[in-house]
């Protein structure tokens, strides 16, 4: 039996159909072993010691590659989902500028006469004692 068709315990990897170093995998379970060099990675990883992750992965944690699930649907929501926020925010600016306008309103006129006329009694009504000495 040649190199060639030598089966890998899974958890080691070689370089190459004639290699006969054998080496151990840092992530046990990417490496699956056998005598096919070219699919001894579990999918999703990829090169030396099937430590790399695959074109359509992504690493996420310390060794583990997970398929990126970007479909059009999901841009889909995400783009539905900044609408809506931009849409909530406009609102709140509107909502905050009509009450600023209804308490503008509101001292504004008369309200703010009739607040300066209880300021100046009130400055009155408490001076009196100090003048009549009560």
């Amino acid at each position: 039996e040649t190199l060639e068709f030598l089966t890998l315990k899974p958890g080691y990897w070689r370089t190459g159909p004639f290699s006969d170093t054998l080496l151990e995998c840092d992530n046990s379970w990417a490496c699956l072993g056998g005598n096919n060099t070219a699919t001894q990675c579990k999918e999703g990883y990829s090169a030396a010691y099937c430590s790399i992750c695959a074109p359509g992965y992504f690493r996420y944690g310390s060794a583990s590659c997970a398929k990126c699930n970007l479909t059009k649907l999901n841009l889909s929501i995400g783009f539905a989902l900044v609408a809506l926020a931009l849409v909530c925010f406009i609102l709140v600016v509107c909502y905050i500028e009509k009450i600023e306008h209804k308490i503008h309103k509101f001292i504004s006129g008369s309200t703010r006469n009739r607040v300066k006329i209880l300021v100046s009694f009130s400055q009155i009504m408490f001076s009196l004692p100090a003048v009549f000495v009560v």
